[in-house]
């Protein structure tokens, strides 16, 4: 039972890493590198990087386990943790460039205020990545800037979609609020455990790789169109 799970577990990751490279390709090769789908292909590229690579150190620990993996398990659960602060930046501009929008700078200053706080809290030492059971106090405070981040550009993405009867971003808002909703669920209630943290990181992909196919399959109908 144990081969096949984990025989599972590597087609998924081949199939999320193969799917989210052909996007990427796709969105840079047939948007005519207008700015909403440049950023969105920085996204998947993103994405793939760190994504791709907690699931790479994750094998790697498996097979072979060694005194220096901690610390480079560490590293990594530090990439996961501020790719949200990532997702949420670049989602907002995104935004921004797909409605040529003017930059409210009241806007932006609570993206960017909560942000940098995100980014700092995910930076203190004391959050313990490269231990097997950090503590707890940190990395449940750490979520809270980056979260009610995500919530704020969800929330703007979903009402201004919402008035502009854009059903792509008001799915992708929906998305990007279950992200957060991870992100909750894994810091205050899932255990440290390798069989938590691989559910936590799939869930993420599941939702990410949700996220870009709704921009894809526009992009996708709009190319075909103009071939006919």
């Amino acid at each position: 039972m144990t081969t096949l799970f984990l025989v599972l577990k590597i087609i998924f990751v081949l199939f999320y890493l193969g799917i989210l490279s052909y996007m990427a390709n796709y969105f840079f090769r047939k948007s005519g590198w207008s700015r909403f789908y440049y950023l969105l292909g920085v996204l998947s590229v993103i994405g793939i990087i760190i994504t791709g690579q907690a699931f790479i150190v994750r094998a790697y620990n498996y097979f072979s386990p060694n005194e220096a993996l901690p610390l480079i398990l560490g590293i990594s659960r530090f990439l996961v943790a501020l790719f949200f602060v990532i997702v949420n930046i670049l989602s907002y501009y995104m935004y921004i460039a797909y409605f040529n929008k003017k930059r409210y700078q009241n806007q932006q200053n609570v993206v960017w205020i909560l942000s940098v706080l995100s980014i700092i809290l995910v930076a203190l030492p004391q959050n313990d990545y490269a231990k097997d059971v950090p503590g707890l106090l940190l990395p449940r405070l750490r979520v809270i800037p980056s979260v009610i981040a995500g919530l704020y550009v969800s929330l703007v993405l979903m009402i201004d979609s919402y008035y502009k009867t854009n059903a792509h971003f008001q799915h992708y808002a929906l998305c990007l609020f279950l992200l957060q909703l991870v992100q909750i669920v894994n810091s205050y209630f899932l255990k440290a455990k390798a069989k938590t943290e691989f559910i936590y990181y799939a869930l993420i992909c599941i939702i990410f790789i949700a996220m870009l196919t709704i921009f894809y399959r526009e992009l996708y109908k709009k190319n075909e169109l103009e071939r006919f």
